[in-house]
C-alpha cells in the first residue's frame, strides 16, 4: 500500500474566484504534475525526479521557497515532484510575470547539479553537493553553512541520489568527512565547512 500523501486544497476565501489555487501537501506526498500548471513553492522542500530504463530513480533537482516547478518546465516522462517536507504551493496564474528570474535560477541550479553528478570521484561529488546544498538552503556561520535538518531532511539515501552515488559509498564518505572535520553536527543542524576547507580546490580537478 502506497504511503504517498495526497494534496489538500486550502479552504476557499471570500476572494476565491480571484485567488489562485493553493495546495498543502504532506511529507512524501506528490505535487500534481498537470500539463498546464506551474506551481510556486511557498514553503517546504521538493525533489524533482525521473526514472531510468531499469527503474532506478534519477534526481533532477532540489527546490525550495520561491522556486517554480511543474510539468510545463520539463520535457521528461516520467516526471515526479516529491515533497521531502510538508509543502505549500500556489498555482502561477501569469507565468510571464513571475517566471523569468525563477527560471534563470532553476537553469543555473540544474546546471550546477548536473556538473556535480558528472564528476568521476565519489568524494568530489559529495563534497561539491554538500557545498551546493549549503549555499542554497543553509545560512552562513563562523564555521560554515548551517543546514537545519528539520527543514531540509538530508538522509543518506537522498544525498546519494542527488550526487549520483550509492548509499553505501555515501555513508562511508560522510563518516570520513566527519572524522576529517569537513562536516559536523550540532543539535539538529549539519554544518558544512566552506569549500576551501571542505575540499582543497587543487584536488577538485583530480
Amino acid at each position: 500500500m502506497s504511503n504517498k500523501q495526497t494534496a489538500t486544497l486550502l479552504p476557499p476565501t471570500t476572494a476565491a474566484i480571484a485567488t489562485p489555487p493553493r495546495l498543502l501537501i504532506g511529507r512524501r506526498g506528490m505535487v500534481p504534475t498537470g500539463a498546464d500548471t506551474i506551481w510556486k513553492i511557498q514553503s517546504g522542500l521538493v525533489r524533482s525526479s525521473t526514472w531510468g530504463e531499469e527503474g532506478d530513480m534519477i534526481s533532477l533537482g532540489l527546490w525550495g521557497p520561491g522556486d517554480l516547478i511543474g510539468r510545463p518546465l520539463s520535457c521528461l516522462d516520467p516526471y515526479e515532484l516529491e515533497c521531502l517536507t510538508a509543502v505549500e504551493v500556489v498555482a502561477v496564474t501569469d507565468p510571464a510575470l513571475e517566471s523569468h528570474e525563477s527560471l534563470v535560477r532553476s537553469l543555473r541550479y540544474t546546471e550546477q547539479l548536473l556538473s556535480i553528478t558528472r564528476l568521476r570521484r565519489a568524494e568530489a561529488k559529495l563534497a561539491n553537493l554538500l557545498s551546493w546544498i549549503g549555499e542554497r538552503f543553509g545560512h552562513p556561520s563562523a564555521n560554515g553553512w548551517e543546514i537545519d535538518l528539520r527543514r531540509i531532511p538530508l538522509t543518506h539515501q537522498v544525498i546519494a541520489e542527488l550526487s549520483g552515488s550509492t548509499r553505501v559509498t555515501t555513508t562511508r564518505l560522510l563518516g570520513e568527512f566527519r572524522q576529517a572535520g569537513r562536516i559536523s553536527r550540532r543539535d539538529r543542524a549539519l554544518i558544512v565547512r566552506y569549500p576551501e576547507a571542505l575540499y582543497p580546490p587543487a584536488r577538485l580537478s583530480a
